[in-house]
């Protein structure tokens, strides 16, 4: 659960979307998941969507939207990279959004932390919590440090190759999330390749790059080409 900024109350602040493990029953328990993460708030939909939010509009060079990112906690090098390389996923869409970095706070930011989630984000491989008042302003990625398993926390790959079968990619997941910060929900589609929102990855899984489906629902939220 995000902490609430000053003048705040929790139900402003979480608004959390997640990608979970797929396993026997996972569509009961993600959905029960979805639930339970915004209670007393609308239930995330299965389909790429916008819910009619954007980032509210903060010119920088030629984007209309460009929110900041920056880190809350020391990690790795590789951890870093592979976090930066997942943004730019979205920026090379050609759209007016683009994702900057900044190592101190911006007027429109995203915030990436790292640590093992609580119960109830302890199943999920990562969670984004968006505010939830008019447009987007302010947004946090959460990494889980230590996602369980049967032989204890689950090891991100952090490298670009192809991960083992028992480590989970981090550009696939972060790239993901990244998705849940543009205020893209979970999508099943999967023509002619499966969308990087789509709600389940398992370890030894890649999925790394937005599909045409992807490319269209972003492009139709922000104006398309960056002009």
């Amino acid at each position: 659960m995000e902490t609430p900024r000053a003048g705040e109350t929790a139900s402003a602040v979480i608004r959390s979307e997640e990608i979970v493990p797929r396993a026997p029953g996972s569509r009961v328990l993600a959905a029960l998941m979805s639930v339970l993460l915004v209670i007393g708030l609308p239930a995330p939909g299965y389909g790429t969507h916008n819910k009619g939010r954007t980032w509210d509009q903060q010119q920088f060079g030629i984007r209309d939207y460009a929110p900041c990112y920056r880190y809350l906690k020391s990690m790795s090098s590789s951890f870093r990279s592979r976090v930066s390389e997942a943004r730019t996923k979205w920026n090379a869409a050609n759209t007016e959004f683009y994702i900057w970095y900044t190592s101190s706070n911006c007027a429109k930011d995203i915030e990436v932390d790292y640590y093992d989630l609580p119960i109830p984000f302890d199943n999920a491989w990562a969670y984004v919590a968006n505010d939830w008042f008019g447009n987007i302003s302010y947004s946090t990625i959460n990494f889980n440090s230590c996602k369980d398993s049967p032989n204890g926390c689950t090891p991100w790959y952090t490298g670009t190759g192809t991960p083992p079968d028992t480590w989970i990619d981090l550009i696939s997941v972060a790239t993901h999330e990244f998705g849940h910060t543009v205020e893209l929900g979970h999508s099943e589609n999967c023509n002619p390749s499966c969308s990087i929102m789509y709600p389940w990855i398992n370890p030894g899984e890649t999925r790394r790059f937005l599909n045409s489906h992807d490319h269209q629902t972003l492009r139709a939220m922000y104006a398309y080409p960056a002009t």
